[in-house]
C-alpha cells in the first residue's frame, strides 16, 4: 500500500501568482497607509485623433476642389518642410475652395483645424458646404475670427500664430447631421459674399493662400497636430488609476498591457 494513501485526499495551497491571478488569497491580509497609482491595463484616454485622410496631401483623391486649384509643395510648412500647399481660386465667381465628404454622429462635438498662411489673400474662411452647419472667418493679419453666417453648429473659433507667417486656424462646431462636408478658401478683402455653404467671389486665377496640416477631432478643444495619409488616426493611451489607502494594486506595462502583478504588499498568512 502506498504511502500517500494515509494523507488526506485535499492538499493544501497558496496562490501567490498575483500576475495571472489579479486577486488575493483569502488567508492573505494586505495594508498600505496612504492612496497610490497603478496601470489597470484596460482603462484608457483618447489621445491623438484626425478623421481626414490625406491630412497634407490636398492633391489626393480625399480632397475635392471647387472652381479652385492648388500648387504642391510651393512653401516650407510649419513643421520645416517644403510641404505646404497653395490654394488658389479660379477666374470664376463661384464658391471657391477645397473640402472633405465625411460621416460622422449627429449631435457629437467636433473640432476642425487648418494651418494657414497669407499670400495674395489673408483671410480663410471654413464651412460646412453640405448643410451649411458650420462657418468661420479668419484674418491671419489681426488673429481674429468669427461666425459671420451664423450658423447653427457654431461653438467657438480661434486664430493662433505659430511662426513664420503661419496661423492655426480652430473652429468647434455640433454635428447636426451624419453626412458632413468640410471646406475651406482663402478670399479677398472686398467683394466675397460669406454664407452658411462658403465664400463667393470672383478669383483671376493667381490670387491665393497657403494651406497645411487639416485635422479633424471628435473633442470641444483642438489638440496638438496627427498627420494621416490614407486612413484616419485614433489613437489611446492608457490612465493611471489611484487605489485608496489599504487596497491592493495590481499593476500592468503601460506600453504592453502585461500584467505586473501586486504592488507594494505587507502581507501575512
Amino acid at each position: 500500500m502506498a504511502i500517500t494513501s494515509n494523507f488526506p485526499a485535499i492538499r493544501p495551497s497558496l496562490n501567490l501568482d498575483f500576475a495571472n491571478a489579479k486577486a488575493l488569497d483569502p488567508r492573505i491580509t494586505f495594508s498600505r497607509a496612504s492612496a497610490a497609482t497603478y496601470y489597470d491595463g484596460k482603462t484608457v484616454a483618447k489621445a491623438e485623433e484626425n478623421l481626414f485622410i490625406s491630412s497634407q496631401l490636398f492633391s489626393s483623391a480625399g480632397w475635392v476642389l471647387a472652381y479652385s486649384s492648388i500648387v504642391s509643395n510651393s512653401s516650407v510648412a510649419p513643421d520645416g518642410t517644403a510641404t505646404a500647399t497653395k490654394l488658389l481660386a479660379d477666374n470664376s465667381q463661384n464658391y471657391h475652395g477645397i473640402r472633405q465628404g465625411l460621416s460622422l454622429p449627429a449631435g457629437n462635438v467636433y473640432t476642425v483645424s487648418v494651418y494657414a498662411k497669407a499670400a495674395e489673400f489673408s483671410k480663410l474662411y471654413f464651412s460646412d458646404l453640405a448643410n451649411g452647419r458650420v462657418a468661420a472667418r479668419f484674418d491671419l493679419v489681426s488673429l481674429s475670427s468669427d461666425n459671420p453666417a451664423s450658423s447653427p453648429g457654431y461653438l467657438a473659433s480661434s486664430v493662433s500664430d505659430i511662426g513664420g507667417g503661419w496661423r492655426r486656424c480652430v473652429v468647434t462646431f455640433s454635428a447636426g447631421s451624419s453626412t458632413i462636408s468640410l471646406g475651406f478658401t482663402g478670399y479677398p478683402d472686398t467683394g466675397a459674399n460669406l454664407g452658411l455653404y462658403g465664400a463667393n467671389y470672383t478669383g483671376d486665377g493667381t490670387s491665393g493662400i497657403y494651406i497645411w496640416g487639416a485635422q479633424l477631432e471628435q473633442r470641444s478643444q483642438v489638440t496638438a497636430y496627427t498627420p494621416t495619409t490614407t486612413q484616419p488616426i485614433i489613437n489611446y493611451i492608457p490612465v493611471l488609476q489611484t487605489a485608496l489607502a489599504g487596497v491592493p494594486r495590481f499593476d500592468h506595462n503601460p506600453v504592453t498591457g502585461e500584467s505586473l502583478g501586486l504592488l507594494g504588499v505587507i502581507s501575512r498568512c
